[in-house]
């Protein structure tokens, strides 16, 4: 009886160690959203690479392309805010029942301005208790419970992040806008909180108009960019806006009409897709009533 209860104590003992909360509750707590300098999320379908430089996060692969800001740094500071809670296991054999193996997890590695080693390499697996996900390190044994994270913020696909504005500058800092159509041009100039037209009398509600017009056009769907040029029209386009910010141009051109969308790229990000052709026409209507 002695003995038996000798091992019920450490059994108990063991249960209890195993179910402490980690020492370490938040790998990154000292970090801040502008020391990342990398974030490269790598799930079985292929990795997701964000890159901040000046600043600004921008996408790298799968595809090179402007980030939507929100979007980065939302995924960035949950990463950020990542709590590891209780161990539950350090047996690699159970790794695919909390989905940590290779093959179902996703490995977040999270890089720093400060050193080129990660300063958060990590499998985050499937949703357990509450709000939790099944935590392990890349070269850790234990399994804990992490909080901070959701995760669709982990398995959200390039599309998702990427810039739909097809002009990615700030209203603030546009200088110009240049509408082109075949056998006309319309340029717009910033003069500090207004706007002047070239050549022409143009109300500041009229101009504020056509520039917020031009700044709203957005993506609906994005294209691999392969397409044929007669399919999108594209390779004679049919109008174009040329932007300036800060010394920096953007070139947008707008293509055929399909299924009451219009085929757009901009030059500058090689980002190519889909937009209203309701949303180009309210522009076009601007321009006509000027």
């Amino acid at each position: 009886t002695a003995a038996i209860g000798a091992a019920l104590a450490i059994a108990g003992a063991v249960m209890s160690w195993m179910q402490k909360p980690a020492s370490l509750r938040r790998p990154l707590a000292k970090l801040k959203a502008s020391d990342l300098s990398r974030i490269q999320l790598d799930r079985a379908a292929g990795s997701l690479v964000l890159e901040r430089k000046a600043g600004k996060w921008r996408l790298v692969s799968p595809v090179a392309d402007a980030v939507d800001a929100s979007a980065a740094d939302e995924l960035a500071l949950a990463l950020i805010e990542t709590s590891l809670g209780s161990e539950v296991s350090r047996d690699p054999q159970g790794y695919a029942d909390y989905e940590l193996d290779e093959a179902s997890a996703v490995r977040a590695r999270v890089f720093t301005v400060a050193g080129s080693a990660p300063a958060l390499d990590g499998y985050f697996g499937k949703s357990a208790m509450g709000a939790s996900l099944y935590f392990r390190g890349a070269r850790e044994a234990p399994v804990f419970l992490a909080s901070g994270v959701q995760p669709y913020l982990l398995r959200r696909g390039a599309d998702d992040l990427r810039c739909r504005t097809l002009l990615t500058y700030p209203l603030d800092s546009l200088s110009s806008l240049r509408f082109e159509a075949p056998g006309t041009a319309f340029t717009l100039t910033r003069s500090r909180a207004s706007w002047t037209a070239s050549g022409r009398k143009l109300s500041q509600d009229k101009a504020a108009e056509l520039v917020l017009a031009a700044t709203s056009l957005r993506f609906a769907s994005f294209a691999s960019g392969a397409e044929p040029a007669k399919k999108t029209g594209l390779d004679k386009p049919s109008f174009s806006i040329n932007a300036e910010a800060d010394g920096v141009r953007e070139r947008i051109l707008i293509g055929k009409e399909a299924g009451g969308m219009r085929w757009a790229r901009v030059e500058e990000r090689g980002a190519m897709g889909m937009i209203s052709a309701a949303e180009f026409d309210s522009l076009l209507k601007s321009l006509r009533g000027r």
